[in-house]
């Protein structure tokens, strides 16, 4: 190698040169700036295309649960209206859970007691038949916690009365709380219209 000052060949592991006296330089090989930076874009990338796979399998797993809940929540709906129509009280006591919060205007209801309201129904207001039909482009299902699910729809009830003087057309708004089994655990509505 040469010396920078004075241009004379010294040995590579010379510290200072033989010839002028002065500390030797070493030329340290020039650092690739971009060489960081790629290493760095490519570890962001690779921690970004994670988070995006596992953004999407989230959304995707939440779209199926929603998409169970829905499915569940009609078919909890069908089965309530058809054990209620037919005043099947053994298929409707397996809708509601053990214990129903609210039933209506009644609260802390078990699953008998329920059952015993739904049987004297038609003796109350003296009905000879019950008809009902959802509007299931306005269901709305929500997923309140792991545990519960609101369901929202509005459905036109009607029944058939002895005394033809009173309400026996009605526009309802349902509200229905649902448990993980997806059985009954609150139910009340909103009476939207009658005639």
């Amino acid at each position: 190698m040469k010396c920078k000052h004075c241009g004379k060949a010294i040995d590579s592991d010379s510290v200072y040169c033989e010839f002028c006296g002065m500390k030797v330089e070493t030329e340290t090989p020039p650092k690739k700036k971009g060489s960081r930076f790629l290493w760095l874009a490519v570890a962001l990338g690779i921690i970004i295309g994670a988070v995006q796979v596992s953004l999407r399998q989230c959304n995707r797993e939440t779209a199926d649960k929603a998409s169970q809940d829905k499915e569940m929540a009609i078919q909890t709906i069908n089965r309530y209206n058809d054990a209620l129509l037919s005043n099947d009280f053994a298929t409707l006591s397996t809708v509601y859970a053990d214990k129903v919060e609210r039933y209506f205007d009644a609260y802390d209801q078990t699953n008998a007691e329920v059952i015993k309201h739904n049987e004297k129904y038609d003796a109350t207001f003296k009905v000879t038949g019950k008809h009902t039909s959802v509007r299931w482009e306005t269901l709305k299902v929500d997923r309140l916690s792991d545990d519960d699910l609101s369901v929202v729809y509005i459905e036109d009830y009607s029944i058939d009365r002895k005394d033809k003087s009173k309400y026996s057309k009605f526009v309802l708004e349902k509200h229905l709380i649902l448990n993980k089994q997806y059985k009954i655990k609150s139910i009340y509505d909103v009476t939207l219209d009658r005639s």
